[in-house]
C-alpha cells in the first residue's frame, strides 16, 4: 500500500470476514486504492476480542492491523480526517514483539492524545528477510518505521466503539502461510 492509502469505514461484526482490494469484495471494511488483497476477521475470545489479518507484503499486515484494530475502537459509521500526522519508530527482538509493540504504540496515541487513525503507512520493515518464501531474521533487532494520519477524538463526531486495553501475547501469531503473512492478536478489553 502506499502513502495514497485511504480508508473508508464499514460495519464489521464478529465472525465477519472483511476482504478489501482485488475482485472478492464482500463485507467491506474499507476499500485501498490498487489491487492489493488485505482480509481481516474479528474473532471472539473469552472476555476479550480479537483479529486475524492475512495480507499478502509485511508492512501491508501491520497495515491491516492497525486499521483492522482501530475498525473495533471506533464505530465504523463515524469519519476521520487527515489533520494530525505521526511517524513512528519501532524497535523488537522478533516478529511478535514487534506486532505487539506496534498496536500497543497506536493504543497509546488514542489513550494519551485521543488519535483516531485514517491512515497509515508501514514505509519499511527491517531485519526481516524472506529466503525461499519463508521468513528469516537477521540481527539482533527488527525495526519498523511508519507513518499514521487521523484527527483528534471529538464526541460530537466520533463515537468510540470496544475500548481496547491493551494489544497481548495471548495467542499472539505472525507468519508466513503460503503467498500470504498472517497475524492473529487478542486485544484486553
Amino acid at each position: 500500500m502506499s502513502a495514497a492509502t485511504s480508508l473508508r469505514w464499514g460495519r464489521i461484526l464478529v465472525g465477519t470476514l472483511i476482504i478489501v482490494g482485488g475482485n472478492r469484495q464482500k463485507y467491506l471494511l474499507g476499500f485501498f486504492e490498487g489491487e492489493s488483497r488485505l482480509e481481516v476477521r474479528v474473532i471472539d475470545h473469552t472476555a476479550d476480542v480479537g483479529i486475524e489479518v492475512e495480507a499478502e507484503s509485511l508492512e501491508e499486515l501491520f497495515e491491516g492491523t492497525a486499521y483492522g484494530m482501530f475498525s473495533l475502537m471506533l464505530d465504523p459509521s463515524c469519519q476521520v480526517g487527515h489533520t494530525v500526522k505521526r511517524d513512528i519508530s519501532i524497535d523488537a527482538e522478533d516478529p511478535e514483539e514487534l506486532m505487539f509493540e506496534w498496536l500497543n504504540e497506536l493504543i497509546y496515541l488514542f489513550d494519551a492524545e485521543e488519535f483516531l487513525l485514517s491512515s497509515c503507512e508501514v514505509k519499511r520493515i527491517e531485519g526481516i528477510k524472506e529466503a525461499r518464501g519463508s521468513p528469516s531474521f537477521q540481527g539482533d533487532t527488527l525495526k519498523l518505521a511508519a507513518s499514521v494520519e487521523g484527527e483528534r477524538y471529538d464526541p460530537r463526531k466520533h463515537t468510540i466503539g470496544i475500548e481496547l486495553k491493551a494489544a497481548t501475547y495471548h495467542q499472539l501469531r505472525l507468519e508466513r502461510r503460503g503467498a500470504f503473512w498472517y497475524s492473529r492478536i487478542i486485544f484486553d478489553v
